[in-house]
């Protein structure tokens, strides 16, 4: 460099697209399934497809990264039915997901509104399959006598459907 030409400057920090988050919770949020990520996208854009959601059922507790999170925003939703994107990220500005709902919320999402719905409940029935199976292999991996009767009945119900596939 020669002494007449300015310095060049300081190249500008790295983007951390969740500074926030730490540890495990920051590689979930990071590295969440491809439909997940499409989930919580159109939930936070298109805050109505809520009524989608709702017609399926869930189980965060059973479900793998994302999962909660999607929960979460469901119930967010549900409780302030007219909420917009932004009053979403807004809520969520301090909690660990905060960045990579802001990432989502921007994410383009080309699709008419019939094909937007379609994909969620595609997606939504996909969760509640995986969330089911779960939960029916946790059942299947219990002793027989710690068994109470509802597990049982879900099992049966299981078994049921299994047969008339």
């Amino acid at each position: 460099q020669y002494e007449d030409q300015p310095a060049a400057p300081e190249p500008a920090p790295r983007y951390d697209p969740a500074p926030e988050l730490v540890g495990e919770t920051a590689q979930e949020a990071l590295s969440l399934p491809i439909f997940i990520s499409h989930a919580i996208a159109l939930l936070i854009q298109f805050p109505q497809l809520v009524e989608v959601a709702n017609e399926f059922e869930l189980h965060p507790e059973q479900g793998g990264p994302g999962l909660e999170l999607l929960d979460n925003l469901i119930a967010i939703i549900n409780v302030s039915r007219n909420i917009n994107t932004a009053q979403i990220i807004e809520r969520q500005r301090d909690g660990k997901y905060s960045a990579i709902l802001m990432e989502l919320a921007v994410q383009e999402m080309e699709a008419s509104d019939d094909q937007r719905e379609q994909k969620f409940r595609d997606i939504m029935l996909r969760l509640e399959r995986q969330s089911q199976q779960h939960k029916i292999d946790i059942l299947l991996r219990k002793s027989p006598r710690d068994i109470s009767d509802d597990e049982r009945a879900t099992l049966n119900e299981y078994y049921r459907s299994k047969n008339n596939e």
